[in-house]
């Protein structure tokens, strides 16, 4: 990782004041090792970059706390740890609405409809299972949250544990891996 270590000490107090460019200079300098360190414990790249600017939208709200007795560096690692360990308590199983093994199977159709209908649906139902298993765990319960049942990016934030605009690039994400996976099977 590369090190904050010339004027470390300048440069947090600077941050800590809000200067943007302190700012700029501590995720430039913190960034790849802080992904680096997350990518060993999360499932791909995105949530890996998830991690990091969870870590510091929590360092920029605690900043004033920072103490310049010990490194920077260190001080970003810490809350990583914290926010990793956090993840891990709140992984949930997929939610009830989301049973992938009822869906591909098109289970709840309709008897009397046309059987046409009824196989395009199926296929398009084991088409969309097949995209849902493209995503992570907490990418899909945050796309079934908020596309399914209509949630906001600040509820579905309170339930998983985590600020809105992580849902929301989550979320993002997300739907454009479906749209890749689904693309891919058209």
């Amino acid at each position: 990782m590369n090190q904050l270590t010339v004027g470390e000490a300048e440069l947090a107090e600077r941050a800590r004041q809000g200067d943007s460019d302190a700012w700029a200079e501590v995720c430039r300098a913190a960034t790849p090792g802080l992904r680096a360190s997350a990518r060993r414990h999360v499932a791909n790249a995105d949530d890996a970059d998830d991690v990091v600017s969870e870590v510091f939208a929590r360092a920029f709200v605690a900043i004033p706390r920072y103490r310049a007795d010990r490194p920077l560096v260190a001080w970003l690692h810490g809350i990583q740890r914290n926010v990793l360990r956090e993840q891990a308590r709140r992984r949930v199983p997929v939610p009830i609405g989301l049973d992938l093994s009822t869906a591909e199977r098109g289970d709840g159709a309709n008897d009397a409809e046309d059987p046409a209908a009824c196989a395009v649906r199926a296929i398009d139902g084991a088409l969309a299972v097949a995209a849902l298993r493209t995503l992570d765990e907490r990418a899909r319960r945050i796309v079934y949250l908020r596309v399914c049942d209509g949630r906001s990016s600040d509820e579905v934030a309170t339930l998983v544990h985590t600020a809105p605009a992580a849902v929301r690039m989550v979320q993002s994400r997300a739907v454009r891996r479906l749209r890749e996976a689904l693309a891919a099977n058209a």
